[in-house]
């Protein structure tokens, strides 16, 4: 709702790419980083700490590249950047219209097929043996 005004304009001045793909992208990327940023002020201890950590990144952001490079990926991360792909790719396409709207018009093999998929994907990729409560450092 924020960036909304933002990008009303754009579209007003470049009609040609209002509904584009790469723009939907975009905008879905720009929000995910106003909220990533915003939370780091949410979890940091003060006003000042959420400052410092914000320069930290904005600093060393050219650093990344050599960085990722050299870093250990294992077969979790790769799976984590599979679902992050795929959760973008959903929102992209239930900009123009709502994937439990596309459910509904679906076969009912489909349908059931894709909540059992669920289903699955929860029993296999949950952490279960969890017992923090997800706030308990806030």
């Amino acid at each position: 709702m924020a960036t909304r005004p933002f990008w009303r304009c754009v579209g007003e001045r470049v009609p040609r790419i209002r509904q584009s793909a790469p723009l939907l992208a975009l905008r879905v990327l720009l929000t995910f980083h106003l909220i990533a940023i915003t939370w780091v002020f949410f979890r940091a201890r003060s006003l000042g700490d959420a400052w410092l950590i914000l320069k930290k990144i904005a600093l060393n952001l050219v650093e990344i590249p050599a960085l990722l490079l050299r870093f250990p990926f294992t077969t979790e991360h790769y799976t984590a950047f599979a679902l992050i792909a795929f959760l973008i790719g959903v929102e992209i396409v239930d900009e123009r219209r709502s994937i439990f709207q596309r459910l509904a018009a679906a076969p009912v093999v489909v349908r059931w097929s894709l909540w059992y998929l669920a289903i699955l994907a929860l029993l296999i990729l949950g952490r279960w043996q969890a017992r923090e409560f997800i706030y308990m450092q806030f």
